[in-house]
């Protein structure tokens, strides 16, 4: 359009250019001109509006071609430059930027396009490798995490072996995107014990390293933007609980505040923090703390056995109490009485002491005031105590020990404490009257300790602690019972049915059993059938063929001797319970005799407190059993009566020996004959009953 008429207008008129005709066509020519000119700049601005809104899309331009898209970052993650504008670099890292435009003269639209390039280092994570493109900070919308931290205690304090929960709220929220990656750490205070911990689920892992006491909490929800992402979703809260507890024997002044905070942060958000704090009091508690026992816990009269008894003490009380000195007192006045101290030994130190001494008293009956009590040299290693210069064991009736620190420093908290150990031995006499210490029942003797805090010279006293130790009587006891019955097919036990008939050699049984009833182990029980002692034992009319041995708990062996008429002795060793045919042809046993013994490889005895020996017989009446043994005969029944026997440890110690007498009758009958008669069996028929002989045996 060169200020020429437009060709269909040119040569297409013969009017003149001044000419009526030529005027009307040059102002139709000229309206024409006018509209498309505007139509031209309406094109343009609508051109230039277009290219802004194609701005978002310039970053989708094929790769190896250069975008014409300005594109503002997002503020970066913790590490990066707040604020600064990025763009990014497609293909060979070349950028456009898009030209600012404005309508030319001509009303064309052209304008001017400013040039240029940059070159955008790639981002790295915070272990300086490379973030892969798709969790780049810059490529997601920002978000904001949040946190907050408290406890239960409210506006109340901690004390010692208190629990209480930190209870934390970790939040985000965006308007375009979730919290990706979104963490929380806490580190835990030191000097408090963690009682529990979140646990891992399928929206977040739990990590804890004790070493650094670090808590570390990684959401693992699939965020719904940026899709492939996880984290906390936008608009999520999550609640966190953890368990602690400020240990009974903390050592942190009173009045003293933890301080402690949690954080969060995700690779789209600025990091959050919130602290919660606890103040501490530690109210004032004096607390002694002592344990005991006392072993092996019995011995036997006049045995003059040795025992220890075993002494724990410690410090329990709350840091706001000045400990000087730990004291442990065992002077029971039973104790004495029948025991003699022989060494009193350090086997373990208290918390913060490193000296300890002996203090012994010597007054009778242990009325032991606090100036009666002498001291040894003070010890700074484990092991014996010495005892006062001057001073016997044999004449201590009471003992203390006490632990302290060589540079006088306070004794602290103490969950374990130290341990003392004093051996001591059963006297023959009882101390304060010098009669024989034979008791004929068990006496169990009480003895306690008592444990003590001193402080700038006061001394607080804690609860006793007791054990108690039997002596038991020196004398062996046993108890002797025996059986004698019929027992037709031999199984040792009487059914119904079965009897003894005079005349019939009947089969019988007898039982013999033997029980410790003494207050120690026994190393041997000896039954002998029959008694030799005993007048009226009829053994003679017992043809025994069989025996069984019942060994007590803890024999060893059973040594089983038979004597016949002959004269004929025949012994047998057995270690196990068993049945001996002891039956030979043509003679009798006249004595059978079976010792149980027990004693290990130290020569000490083992049949065991309240264990049974047993010894069982089996046979025939004899034909030497007759009428006058029937219930109404001049000796009724067949006696038999079985001597016993139990030895102690020793006969030096006093244990000795005991015997005893199992005796048993058995009741015999006599052969049982049926009448005659007519029975009656309805209808008229009658039955005529035969006379019969009938034998119960």
């Amino acid at each position: 359009m060169s200020g020429g008429v437009p060709s269909q207008f040119r040569g297409s008129s013969p009017d003149p250019p001044h000419s009526g005709a030529a005027r009307f066509e040059h102002g139709i020519f000229a309206l024409n001109h006018g509209i498309l000119g505007r139509r031209l700049h309406v094109s343009v601005a609508l051109l230039i509006c277009l290219s802004f809104l194609l701005v978002p899309f310039s970053a989708q331009a094929a790769p190896g071609t250069a975008s014409t898209a300005v594109k503002t970052a997002a503020p970066s993650a913790p590490g990066g430059e707040d604020g600064a504008e990025t763009t990014e670099v497609p293909g060979d890292g070349q950028t456009e930027v898009a030209p600012e435009t404005s309508p030319s003269d001509d009303g064309t639209g052209a304008g001017k396009k400013d040039e240029g390039t940059s070159k955008q280092e790639p981002e790295k994570d915070s272990t300086g490798s490379e973030r892969s493109k798709s969790a780049r900070a810059d490529e997601v919308p920002t978000s904001q995490v949040g946190i907050t931290k408290e406890t239960n205690l409210g506006a109340g304090t901690l004390e010692p072996g208190q629990e209480f929960l930190y209870s934390i709220v970790v939040r985000c929220s965006g308007l375009e995107a979730g919290c990706v990656n979104q963490q929380v750490v806490d580190v835990l205070p030191e000097g408090l014990d963690v009682t529990s911990l979140p646990s891992n689920t399928n929206a977040r892992t739990v990590d804890f390293d004790e070493a650094t006491r670090t808590l570390t909490i990684t959401f693992t929800e699939a965020l719904q933007a940026p899709v492939g992402a996880t984290g906390l979703n936008d608009g999520r809260q999550v609640a966190i609980e953890i368990g602690m507890r400020l240990p009974a024997g903390t050592e942190l002044p009173d009045g003293s505040t933890i301080n402690n905070t949690a954080s969060t942060v995700a690779d789209n958000a600025p990091r959050a923090e919130d602290s919660a704090d606890v103040e501490v009091n530690i109210p004032r508690r004096v607390v002694p703390i002592a344990t005991k026992s006392w072993v092996d816990g019995a011995a036997v009269a006049r045995s003059e056995e040795e025992s220890t008894i075993k002494l724990g003490i410690r410090n329990g009380s709350t840091s706001t109490v000045n400990v000087d000195e730990l004291v442990v007192t065992d002077a029971t006045p039973a104790t004495f009485e029948n025991f003699d101290l022989t060494e009193v030994r350090i086997t373990g130190w208290p918390r913060g002491a490193d000296r300890a001494q002996l203090l012994v008293c010597t007054e009778a009956q242990s009325d032991c005031a606090d100036d009666d009590y002498t001291a040894g040299t003070t010890a700074s290693s484990l092991g014996v105590l010495a005892l006062p210069a001057g001073v016997d064991t044999d004449a201590v009736t009471g003992f203390k020990v006490r632990f302290f620190a060589a540079d006088g420093s306070s004794l602290p908290y103490d969950a374990t404490g130290g341990s003392v150990e004093a051996d001591m031995v059963l006297r023959q006499t009882v101390r304060s009257t010098g009669a024989d210490l034979a008791p004929t029942a068990k006496q169990t003797v009480r003895n306690t300790a008592v444990p003590s805090i001193v402080e700038d010279g006061d001394v607080t006293e804690g609860d006793p602690v007791n054990a108690s130790y039997d002596i038991l009587p020196d004398t062996v006891i046993i108890a002797t019972s025996k059986s004698f019955y019929a027992d037709a097919n031999g199984n040792f036990s009487r059914e119904n049915g079965e009897h003894a008939v005079v005349g019939h050699n009947s089969a019988v049984s007898a039982n013999i059993d033997v029980k410790n009833n003494s207050a120690f182990e026994l190393q041997e029980i000896r039954i002998v059938e029959p008694d030799a002692a005993s007048p009226n034992a009829e053994f003679h009319k017992l043809d025994t063929k069989k025996v069984r041995l019942r060994l007590p708990n803890g024999a060893t062996n059973a040594q089983l001797i038979v004597t016949y008429a002959d004269g004929h002795v025949a012994t047998t060793d057995h270690t196990a319970n068993t049945t001996v045919d002891i039956a030979r042809a043509g003679e009798q046993a006249t004595k059978i005799e079976v010792v149980y013994t027990g004693v290990d490889g130290d020569g000490e005895a083992t049949i065991a407190i309240g264990a049974t020996a047993g010894l069982d017989l089996h046979g025939n009446l004899t034909d030497d059993v007759t009428a006058d043994d029937l219930p109404n005969g001049s000796s009724p029944g067949v006696s038999n009566a079985a001597s016993t026997s139990a030895k102690g440890q020793t006969t030096v110690n006093g244990t000795g020996t005991a015997v005893g007498v199992g005796t048993a009758t058995l009741p015999v009958e006599a052969e049982r004959n049926s009448g005659t008669g007519v029975k009656t069996v309805g209808q008229g028929r009658s039955l005529k009953a035969s006379r019969s002989r009938s034998r119960c045996a």
